[in-house]
């Protein structure tokens, strides 16, 4: 009988290591990159030397079909980080969830179709815990959204 073989692998740290050069010179869109989340991945991407453009609601309403390809098309980013979302605590979620929803889904279709229009590297779009059910195991796994 044969035992199979087994790799060690150490990691030193819970963030997986890159290239430390890989985001110099990149031009990155970090769309929420004013938000709890989004500062925090936006000063990473700087300390790493990107040129992060943050677009802001004002100026930007990404759920208005063309504002992203406009956005997109100025700015010319290597790659998007989609973080923004339409928030308001969980009172205005039970309230209002169609419009959240709504909203939400349509600022991912119109980023995505921007980002790919103009040919952009690379897009992540994150999610939401609030997505899953109220009684998921964690560690959650992607799977239990459906449940």
């Amino acid at each position: 009988m044969t035992t199979p073989s087994t790799t060690t692998v150490q990691q030193t740290s819970s963030v997986p290591s890159t290239n430390p050069t890989f985001w110099r010179d990149r031009r990155v869109v970090v769309t929420g990159g004013a938000g709890f989340l989004g500062s925090h991945v936006v000063r990473r991407l700087q300390s790493s030397g990107a040129d992060v453009v943050v677009p802001r609601h004002a100026e930007h309403d990404l759920t208005q079909h063309g504002d992203a390809e406009a956005l997109f098309a100025r700015q010319r980013p290597s790659h998007v980080i989609h973080l923004a979302a339409r928030v308001g605590g969980i009172g205005y979620n039970q309230a209002e969830p169609a419009p959240l929803f709504l909203d939400n889904l349509q600022m991912g279709v119109n980023v995505i179709e921007a980002a790919r229009s103009v040919g952009v590297e690379k897009s992540v779009v994150l999610g939401t815990v609030c997505s899953y059910p109220k009684f998921t195991p964690v560690p959650f796994r992607e799977e239990s959204i459906w449940d």
